[in-house]
């Protein structure tokens, strides 16, 4: 049984992360809503739930969770992890779905 082939991803601006400007003083934005999580790609969630250490925050797993119907055990295996990891594994995962 093989598998199909999908045709290939449309990068396009990431709405998780804006472009910095340092003599922009405004207030944040407000964070994304259920609908915008549910509608990111999986690096973009994990990249949102990432703080500037780099490491997964328990708060947002938890909320990406919610939106998305994940397993609560889904959040205990990413809490406190790094994204590099995290995000290693996904491109892992990728891999191996990959038809030769």
């Amino acid at each position: 049984m093989s598998r199909r082939r999908r045709p290939p991803r449309i990068v396009v601006a990431d709405p998780f992360d804006p472009p910095w400007d340092p003599f922009n003083f405004l207030p944040k934005p407000p964070p994304p809503s259920d609908d915008q999580l549910r509608a990111a790609t999986y690096r973009q969630v994990l990249k949102w739930c990432a703080n500037r250490q780099g490491i997964l925050q328990r708060d947002r797993l938890l909320r990406v969770a919610k939106a998305r119907k994940h397993h609560p055990k889904w959040v205990d295996r990413l809490a406190g992890r790094p994204l590099a990891d995290a995000l290693a594994d996904v491109t892992a995962w990728q891999r191996e779905q990959q038809v030769d």
